[in-house]
């Protein structure tokens, strides 16, 4: 993860305005590094290998809403893995490789932040967990429309929806008629209507038969999106009239770098038994709960494997 994150940071290619995927495009070279490292390959082994993984990184956004996102993401995992293979048995790579990989992606880059304060400082901390299984700029779209869910706003009395978002907003989640779960992922007027029903969103919720629940879809008409570029990416309104003349408003602002809210302990609680129970049943859940929540007291992690 530090090795894609760095090498992100140091192309400094905007994945909201590109068409290259991030996940993807770092992925082979923070995969190659693992797979050196697991190798107990030495330092010049290692770097060489993370050269190699950008000789055939590769990845595109617009394969947002297809199986073929995930099947990237997963080539280039593999990519990492014969990448370091290649290294260990003699294969060799220019070392100019990362100049020549920068330079034809990116005008903006600093390569001086793939190794800034390296050891000191965990970029990787800075991830966080999401809290919904869809793109993360639908996520103040979805809170707002918790929002309006938890004052009694009920589907069935809305006439209209008006949503404003950040122009990327649209760029990434612009899929405004879904057709399948996994187009829903990437469908602002979907995320607002199924919070709006739903409430909170899990995977049940981007799946076929929510979008072809004809609650959500008849609600998914009514919503009319409008891209505003003094609304930040962070920041959601949603205006709804209802029957009557009624009118509810609903606005999450948290700023242009990070839309998504922090999940808190009991909320990934909360996710991880909502995920887990339906799979190894609430009393096998609660033990591999309880274990990983005392990770850091163990002493013997092969004990993982009697878990499940």
């Amino acid at each position: 993860m530090e090795a894609a994150i760095r090498l992100a940071q140091a192309l400094g290619l905007d994945e909201r305005y590109s068409d290259w995927h991030n996940t993807s495009l770092y992925g082979t070279s923070a995969s190659a590094v693992t797979s050196s490292l697991i190798m107990h390959e030495g330092a010049e082994k290692v770097s060489a290998s993370m050269l190699e993984g950008l000789t055939v990184a590769t990845g595109f956004l617009s394969n947002r809403g297809t199986t073929s996102k995930s099947f990237q993401v997963g080539r280039s995992a593999a990519e990492g893995i014969i990448s370091a293979f290649a290294i260990s048995n003699g294969i060799t790579v220019s070392k100019n490789i990362l100049n020549t990989f920068s330079a034809s992606l990116s005008t903006n880059r600093d390569l001086s932040n793939l190794t800034k304060e390296l050891g000191k400082k965990w970029v990787a901390l800075d991830n966080f967990l999401k809290p919904y299984p869809c793109g993360v700029v639908l996520h103040p779209s979805i809170d707002a429309a918790i929002q309006l869910k938890e004052r009694n706003v009920i589907s069935d009395d809305i006439e209209s929806i008006e949503v404003y978002v950040n122009p990327v907003v649209m760029v990434l989640t612009a899929i405004l008629d879904p057709k399948s779960g996994l187009q829903s992922k990437f469908s602002i007027t979907h995320a607002v209507a199924a919070a709006i029903v739903y409430g909170p969103l899990y995977p049940e919720h981007f799946s076929d038969e929510a979008v072809n629940d004809r609650k959500i879809a008849a609600l998914r008409k009514k919503i009319k999106v409008h891209e505003k570029g003094e609304v930040n990416r962070g920041q959601t309104i949603i205006e709804v009239r209802l029957k009557g003349g009624r009118r509810e408003a609903s606005e999450i602002n948290r700023g242009p770098e990070v839309p998504s809210r922090e999940l808190n302990e009991a909320d990934v609680k909360r996710k991880f038994h909502h995920l887990s129970d339906p799979v190894l049943g609430k009393e096998q859940s609660k033990i591999v709960w309880d274990y990983f929540d005392a990770l850091e007291n163990k002493t013997n992690l092969s004990e993982i494997s009697e878990l499940f």
